[in-house]
């Protein structure tokens, strides 16, 4: 609805100064809600609710009308915006446009341009123009990269703004809002799909979606010199809109270390953390890898299947350990850690194989093999210049580290770390919930 006449002939505008042609349909915050009974013109009208539109008295959820979405996906203005009840996409790069894609932590973000507003002091501030649970398609993908699969043709993908996962960033002049894309379900029985994979160490919370009441989780503890652990767990009961405690698991540490091959190996590292997922009553828990004791580390509480992380090697005569064990797999344990000769451990189950002392002749602090969130596939095999593979998707074992750079040397996620360097580090821990029909682990 048109509130200010502009000066232009067959034109209308907001307050905003935004020009609509005469004739033109455009969405509004004037409606149902309005106070019709007031006769002030020069006053700024009740809002309407945001994510709804209202024609001809009635009020209707743009989400329930596709088309309508992709070209009108906004959440119009906050109870307290006042300066224009409209927004027209008219060049490069305008609020709620894409700036760039990208992966962190596994997920797919993207960042949104945001919107320039005045408040009612006088003051500049930025809002996102994209409402939380907008659905972004892509019918053509050709060459456009797909986070590592994660995107697909004609996938429907929701954009979640809770405020874990959305940070303000400036660039330059411009702001952008960053956004996780989780896959939902697409009218398909069985309720919505989508999942979410936390790899930053330390406790955190995840909350249930809206529609979701079971989840699968699978959690890796951080590698340290033994690996660590695998476990998971199906057809966990969860209520959508509460809070669930996750625990990802930090690498351990070496200390001491072989110091470029000429010294002993590491005496008095630390373990890697446990990484797990409460569901408030049971608690799924894959343990750390251990720094100092032999044995890797092994799946405990509650869970389905999994397996244990690679013991590491100590060899008492020479002072220590000197290479990484893999991380455990979905059916199987990690590689064993091995001093001498030119093979490593293979993992079994899908685990990481292990990192070798020597290889080709050559000492090498070898580090442990990772393992993927994805689900159980490849077991680590052979050795990769002495370090372990990684198994079902998980990174090799990285190297042996540069002195003093406190290098992560074990493989994603849970490979063990290379003793060369004091300081090197494990592969950290991880925890992946996944939602939806038929969707399970391994």
């Amino acid at each position: 609805m048109a509130v200010y006449r502009s000066t232009l002939p067959n034109f209308y505008s907001d307050k905003g100064g935004s020009y609509v042609s005469v004739g033109a349909i455009v969405p509004t915050l004037v409606g149902v809600n309005t106070d019709k009974n007031n006769p002030a013109t020069t006053q700024d009208p009740e809002y309407d609710y945001r994510g709804y539109l209202y024609c001809d008295g009635a009020e209707y959820k743009i989400k329930d009308y596709p088309s309508l979405y992709q070209r009108i996906g906004n959440t119009y203005l906050k109870n307290t915006d006042v300066q224009r009840n409209s927004l027209t996409f008219a060049y490069y790069g305008p609020p709620g446009t894409i700036y760039r894609s990208f992966l962190d932590g596994g997920n797919l973000y993207i960042e949104v341009y945001g919107e320039e507003k005045t408040g009612i002091d006088g003051t500049t501030y930025y809002d996102r123009v994209i409402p939380d649970g907008a659905v972004l398609s892509f019918p053509v993908l050709a060459s456009m990269p797909t986070g590592n699969g994660i995107l697909t043709e004609d996938g429907a993908y929701v954009l979640n703004y809770t405020q874990a996962n959305q940070s303000l960033a400036t660039r330059d002049d411009t702001h952008v809002y960053r956004v996780l894309v989780g896959e939902i379900d697409s009218g398909v029985p069985g309720g919505p799909v989508g999942q979410q994979q936390f790899t930053t160490p330390g406790t955190t919370s995840w909350t249930a979606p809206a529609g979701v009441t079971s989840v699968c989780v699978v959690c890796v503890g951080g590698g340290s010199a033994s690996g660590g652990a695998l476990a998971y767990r199906n057809n966990i009961a969860v209520v959508p809109g509460q809070t669930y405690e996750v625990v990802v698991g930090a690498p351990g540490v070496v200390n001491g270390g072989g110091q470029g091959g000429t010294g002993v190996g590491a005496s008095g590292s630390t373990d890697g953390g446990d990484s797990s997922f409460s569901d408030g009553t049971n608690v799924t828990i894959a343990g750390g890898g251990k720094g100092q004791a032999v044995a890797g580390g092994s799946p405990s509480g509650t869970y389905d299947g999994g397996g244990s992380g690679g013991d590491n090697k100590a060899w008492t005569s020479f002072g220590g350990t000197y290479n990484g064990a893999g991380a455990g797999g979905y059916s199987g344990d990690g590689g064993h850690a091995l001093v001498g000769g030119t093979m490593n451990d293979s993992g079994q189950g899908g685990a990481g194989s292990s990192g070798a002392w020597e290889f080709d002749g050559v000492s090498i602090y070898g580090s442990g093999g990772g393992v993927g969130l994805q689900g159980e596939g490849d077991s680590g095999g052979a050795a990769v210049a002495g370090h372990g593979r990684g198994g079902s998707g998980g990174t090799a074992g990285q190297g042996q580290g540069v002195q003093g750079a406190q290098s992560v040397t074990g493989g994603t996620y849970g490979g063990g770390f290379s003793s060369r360097w004091e300081g090197n580090q494990g592969g950290g821990g991880a925890v992946r919930i996944i939602w939806g029909a038929g969707r399970s682990f391994p």
